[in-house]
């Protein structure tokens, strides 16, 4: 268990420990027992020391997974950790200490059973909880847009009412090793369920407007970090589009490593893309409530959220890229290409580039997900296209390019993955390439192959 108030075990504390372990050297010392029986005695006593903490240690009440009737096959597990912080804190949740982007599962399991559920039924006390924990954790800050000053969840909760203090943040993040924003993905993951919370607590069949009001300012929030600029802390390179110089072009930063020194060095590909996707999706279901229940800064919102989202897909096809001066890539630039700078028609497409050395490269350790993201790349590509196509002129995903010999942008990742299906070798083996490629095979029951539905949508879009 955890006491969230310093994130650490509910355990004897160190110092104690260490005393009772520095007496029972003393005692070796006036008394002279033997090496043997003095280790075994200071076995003992950590031993019983840690009998101790596991007796005493708090357990939470019976019966409160019992009383969310979530589903049997869910992603929050058994386990519940105690958040306990006076005067205001006091609850049990489960122990989603990880990043947004692994949080949501569970969160979207909460959710879906909350929807059939009375107003007074108690998973929807839990659901606040959980959120409050989620933003509770260490990489999670809170600050205003014109002051960068990064606060913890305990500094923008009322003393008083224990409630959250809006006047005190306007925007969520989630930092790295250097409390810098980087995942652009892991902000539209938690963007995603807090946007679909309030549309259930605004509109839907049990609804609690004050929590629906709530959901929806933290949405706005943890999304505003998304599309804020870089030099304005956010997570959001805008350019003017150098291909077509009347269009703006967005790339939204995100990287796994947690170490980089700044935030506009993501430039991992499938989180880019998943953003695009999720700026459009939020505004789906921000317009059923605008239907429902207008207001004017849901209005603006949705506005941001879908230029962002036209922006996005401009970045892909009308950015000059790195190697044409743009400080971002387009997509062109995660088709390899040989030494002599051909690109590479038999090889997947780039995990990522590393926008600070301009240099695209392939996962090493589990290379199998080089074949799996070129898949996951297309799906992402499939939706922005179908559902947000009429956010952006798209011809430059389909005119014909020299640069690949005649083949549209589209046409060639799509050629990339039939041929390797097609190949002697198939999906899930090695297959030739030329050097700097890639064209590593699937591992056989880790990912699903594209959907023919997906390849023939992209080929005749």
């Amino acid at each position: 268990m955890t006491d969230n108030s310093d994130g650490k075990p509910l355990a004897p504390a160190p110092g104690r420990m260490a005393g009772m372990i520095r007496s029972t050297g003393r005692a070796v010392r006036r008394f002279r027992w033997p090496i043997g029986i003095a280790v075994a005695a200071v076995a003992i006593a950590i031993a019983a020391m840690v009998a101790i903490s596991y007796v005493f240690r708090p357990t939470p009440p019976p019966g409160i997974i019992k009383a969310l009737h979530l589903p049997k096959k869910n992603n929050c597990g058994e386990e519940l950790v105690q958040v306990k912080r006076k005067p205001h804190f006091d609850f049990w949740v489960f122990p989603l200490d990880g990043t947004w982007h692994h949080t949501r599962p569970c969160l979207d399991n909460l959710l879906a059973a909350a929807k059939t559920q009375p107003a007074d039924a108690p998973i929807h006390d839990f659901i606040y909880n959980q959120v409050l924990f989620i933003l509770s954790q260490k990489p999670v800050r809170f600050y205003e847009h014109d002051d960068p000053k990064q606060k913890l969840l305990v500094k923008v909760v009322d003393e008083k009412s224990g409630a959250l203090d809006f006047s005190t943040f306007d925007r969520i993040v989630y930092v790295n090793k250097r409390d810098v924003a980087h995942n652009s993905m892991s902000h539209v993951d938690l963007m995603i369920f807090l946007f679909a919370a309030a549309e259930n607590y605004l509109i839907g069949d049990h609804p609690d407007p004050e929590r629906g009001r709530l959901y929806e300012a933290l949405g706005n929030a943890v999304i505003s970090v998304v599309t804020d600029t870089i030099p304005e802390k956010g997570l959001r390179t805008q350019t003017q589009c150098e291909i077509r110089p009347e269009f703006k072009c967005s790339w939204f930063h995100a990287v796994t490593n947690r170490y980089r020194p700044t935030s506009n060095t993501g430039g991992t590909l499938n989180k880019d893309l998943q953003v695009i996707r999720d700026l459009n999706r939020g505004t789906v279901v921000l317009d059923r409530l605008q239907e429902k229940v207008p207001t004017d800064a849901r209005a603006e919102l949705i506005e941001r959220l879908r230029t962002a989202a036209g922006e996005g897909m401009n970045q892909l096809v009308y950015s000059a890229g790195l190697k044409g001066g743009a400080p971002v890539p387009n997509l062109f630039e995660y088709i390899p290409v040989t030494p002599e700078g051909k690109p590479i028609a038999n090889s997947w497409l780039f995990y990522a580039i590393n926008v600070e050395k301009k240099r695209g490269y392939f996962l090493q350790r589990e290379y199998w997900k080089n074949c799996s993201y070129h898949i996951k790349d297309m799906l992402h590509l499939y939706a922005i296209l179908k559902e947000a196509g009429s956010l952006a002129d798209t011809s430059g995903f389909t005119l014909p390019s020299d640069y690949l010999g005649g083949k549209s942008l589209l046409d060639y990742i799509v050629d990339t993955y039939t041929a390797k299906l097609d190949s002697p070798e198939g999906l899930f083996k090695e297959s030739p390439t030329q050097p700097n490629g890639n064209y590593l095979g699937c591992l056989e029951g880790y990912k699903q192959p594209a959907p023919k539905s997906v390849v023939e949508y992209l080929r005749n879009f």
